[in-house]
């Protein structure tokens, strides 16, 4: 089944549930040689991937290159995801071949690959103080998708923060910096919004929504401390726009807005076939109980039953009544 890329979101493909399900599918149709990154698959391997992908989802032509940019990063992480999971487990996932994970097996435990792994952890842990979080493998994009939903209304980035921030178990903040970020933006959104308010018309008169909203994902992008390496701590990837929080807010409850007008889309059309498989059997039903009582009625009964029948299954013609003519 195809699906439809919405152009609101196409620069965040690898935000989208569908797409990224897609991508986990082509990856373990077409994995059969013991690559143990992404990146180490000749281009054109690589793009063989794509074009089954293609085949999964479409996009209109001029997102060509940015959907196969976000495509080839998606994939580089779910692969990695993929990989990490298999050996956690211990275990061959059952969409790779024997040879494939003999021969991966063979690579992880290479001294050189052991060591890169161990310095790249390192580098993980030190980058901007780490960053956990409690989401696993969904992306924040796609939280905030369900959390639009469930709540009815659109949603803040501090409450996708939470939502994937906070243990559900204990309540608490994963860590240090989830902690100190979300005190960080509670205090600095409340004094900018006390200020801002102060000096408007009137201090009794309430702030304008989308003027709140931009300043609280201003204060966010301040205490998260602005992009790095094209990510916004608590969000992920965002595009290279200045203002990204609020790009990334309005992609989001542009998501969680389509998706249920196309269910309703589906819905209509599935009601619409059923009322029309519903037509054809009465009228087979009907038919075949009028050749039944045609047998009983005299000839001259019969021919004017026939053309009756065939006065109404002539196409109806809408003739508009004559104006009259004036004297």
């Amino acid at each position: 089944m195809t699906l439809k890329m919405f152009p609101t979101i196409v620069q965040s493909l690898h935000l989208l549930e569908e797409a990224s399900k897609a991508i986990t599918t082509t990856i373990k149709q077409q994995f059969d040689e013991p690559w143990v990154t992404w990146g180490n698959r000749p281009q054109t391997q690589r793009n063989v991937f794509f074009e089954r992908f293609r085949r999964k989802v479409s996009w209109r032509s001029n997102h060509e290159e940015k959907v196969k940019k976000n495509f080839h990063t998606k994939a580089s992480h779910r692969l990695s995801e993929m990989f990490k999971k298999a050996r956690s487990e211990g275990k061959k996932p059952n969409w790779m071949g024997d040879i494939v994970w003999n021969g991966l097996l063979e690579k992880w435990n290479m001294p050189l690959y052991r060591q890169k792994c161990e310095t790249a952890k390192k580098n993980r842990t030190s980058d901007k103080d780490g960053c956990l979080h409690t989401r696993g493998s969904i992306s924040v994009h796609e939280h905030a998708i369900r959390l639009s939903q469930e709540l009815g209304r659109s949603v803040h980035v501090d409450e996708i923060f939470q939502q994937t921030h906070i243990r559900a178990s204990t309540g608490q903040f994963v860590d240090e910096r989830s902690r100190r970020t979300h005190e960080e933006f509670e205090a600095k959104f409340s004094q900018i919004r006390s200020e801002t308010t102060s000096v408007g018309a009137s201090a009794c008169s309430p702030l304008d929504p989308a003027d709140e909203e931009r300043l609280r994902n201003q204060c966010w992008l301040d205490v998260a401390g602005g992009r790095y390496k094209g990510r916004v701590y608590g969000i992920g990837n965002v595009s290279a726009q200045d203002d990204c929080v609020d790009s990334y807010i309005q992609q989001t409850q542009a998501s969680s807005s389509e998706q249920p007008m196309a269910d309703d889309i589906s819905n209509l059309h599935t009601r619409v076939s059923t009322h029309d498989d519903q037509l054809r059997q009465m009228n087979s039903q009907l038919q075949g109980f009028i050749g039944v009582i045609m047998q009983y009625l005299p000839p001259p009964a019969v021919a004017i039953a026939q053309q009756f029948f065939q006065s109404q299954n002539q196409p109806q013609t809408n003739v508009q009544p004559q104006q009259p003519q004036q004297p």
